[in-house]
């Protein structure tokens, strides 16, 4: 199960979530949100991973915005700086929800790569090189 929670979720409090959190399998959350799901101040990724992961996904991303996206299967840490915008974006609404899913629709399909392409692209899968085709990222159904 994929997890991204919202403010009404995060205002419940990692107590109240405690199934959930131990059910899932990847978590989204921004840095701002992983800081607020641990009761921290600190922003440091490593410490924001280990206290996730402590709550039970085994799979946690952090985007950090405009300057990219961690990823952290409990073992193996992972980052991807943005997708270079060709001109200023007219909004960023929405991207973390997209961006959540490509991520969720390569994990579903056995992507091997999808740890290795974690970043705020149009597909998690799409942008990886052409070695990591040739690896399956493309088996199956495209969507």
């Amino acid at each position: 199960m994929g997890f991204n929670p919202g403010t009404y979720q995060l205002r419940f409090g990692a107590e109240k979530l405690r199934e959930i959190y131990k059910h899932t399998y990847v978590l989204f959350v921004n840095r701002e949100e992983a800081a607020y799901v641990l009761h921290t101040k600190s922003e440091d990724i490593k410490k924001l991973f280990k206290g996730l992961h402590a709550l039970g996904p085994k799979v946690v991303v952090i985007t950090d915005g405009p300057a990219g996206a961690y990823a952290s299967d409990g073992v193996n840490k992972y980052f991807m700086p943005s997708y270079p915008d060709p001109k200023p974006p007219i909004s960023r609404t929405g991207a973390g929800d997209a961006f959540s899913t490509g991520f969720s629709v390569a994990s579903s399909m056995d992507c091997r790569c999808t740890m290795l392409c974690v970043g705020h692209r149009s597909s998690p899968c799409m942008s990886c090189n052409s070695s990591a085709r040739r690896r399956g990222c493309f088996q199956g159904r495209r969507l």
